[in-house]
């Protein structure tokens, strides 16, 4: 990709189903909606540090995906952003991200662990949906909010630590979690 190019726009390579790797430029900024949705050999993507707009959808269904490190830039995991990306097995998400929206790993079958950062106050419906390896997951005290069926159909999820700013368990938070042995409460002023 030549390096004067500094956006990716909305369903740019949608569907370039034989599209196995891409190199972006460092001049990158922006990757538009549906920018990669459906290509289901990409399995490898490196995103410049420049970037730090990812629209939704834009890796939904790169079933090949299997590691992919998000840059210090980017703020906010958009909706559906890695949706049944089923053999995404490894995220690295960046210190700087304030939000998770909705179903942006749903369907990520192969994911078994993730680290949210202290810095995510917000975790959006549905977000790990169907991630049926993810066995445990530490919820930081910085979020305030979990979304509706956030854990739905966590097959292998066994233990979670939630954090007591969490005021309201959403609908369907744990649904056909049916691994789950402990629901920690975490509150960080006892020690």
């Amino acid at each position: 990709m030549p390096s004067w190019i500094t956006s990716i726009g909305r369903s740019s390579f949608e569907k370039c189903t034989s599209l196995t790797e891409i190199k972006l430029p460092p001049s990158l900024t922006n990757i538009d909606h549906d920018a990669f949705l459906g290509c289901i050999s990409l399995n490898e993507i490196e995103i410049p540090s420049t970037v730090d707009n990812i629209g939704s959808c834009a890796f939904r269904n790169c079933v090949s995906l299997s590691s992919i490190k998000i840059p210090l830039t980017v703020t906010q995991i958009s909706i559906g952003m890695f949706r049944a990306c089923s053999n995404l097995k490894q995220i690295l998400l960046p210190p700087s991200l304030k939000t998770i929206e909705s179903a942006s790993f749903y369907g990520c079958r192969s994911l078994k662990e993730i680290k949210i950062p202290s810095s995510v106050e917000t975790i959006g419906d549905g977000v790990f949906t169907k991630c049926s390896f993810l066995s445990e997951l530490i919820i930081p005290p910085s979020v305030t909010s979990i979304g509706r069926f956030c854990f739905n159909e966590c097959t292998s999820l066994k233990y979670i630590s939630l954090p007591s700013s969490i005021q309201i368990i959403e609908e369907g938070l744990f649904s056909e979690c049916r691994s789950l042995q402990q629901v920690a409460i975490v509150n960080p002023l006892i020690s």
